[in-house]
């Protein structure tokens, strides 16, 4: 009477203590060939190969797109820069000379900075090839500070 008291026990806590997770997506899906239950967005997951292809079994790793807003402010129009959207580079060119000291610095999109140089003339080349394609700010400090979107592609 003990062990099967023990195992009703053991039995219900098990039920009671599934497997959890919070989930972006979940449901099932039925079909032809039967039912399936799946989640989105939970963390880990066990690749099962089968004649008919390959599933994905239990949980999977979520892939996010983040999107930032750049509004151009601050952008003085004795500055141009061209061109834009550029894959090698563009020229940063200035009606009058800057402020002695003055930088212009590209920062990514996570603000970090990945090239600063001190302006020391009227044109500028601005070197791009290294980088990878994506959004950039180029911040021009000095007496005039400004800043505009840069797209690498």
């Amino acid at each position: 009477m003990r062990a099967l008291l023990l195992s009703i026990v053991f039995l219900s806590a098990s039920a009671l203590w599934a497997q959890q997770g919070v989930v972006a997506l979940g449901g099932e899906a039925t079909g032809g060939g039967g039912t399936l239950s799946y989640s989105l967005g939970q963390v880990g997951y066990t690749a099962v190969q089968g004649s008919g292809g390959t599933s994905g079994a239990g949980v999977q790793q979520p892939y996010e797109y983040l999107v930032l807003a750049v509004h151009n402010v601050d952008q003085d129009p004795a500055v141009n820069v061209a061109p834009n959207p550029a894959a090698e580079g563009v020229q940063l060119t200035f009606e009058k000379l800057p402020d002695p000291g003055a930088q212009y610095l590209v920062l990514d999109a996570a603000g970090q900075v990945v090239r600063t140089a001190t302006i020391t003339g009227t044109t500028m080349h601005i070197p791009l090839a290294d980088l990878p394609p994506a959004l950039y700010l180029l911040r021009i400090t000095g007496s005039s500070p400004s800043t505009f979107q840069l797209i690498k592609q």
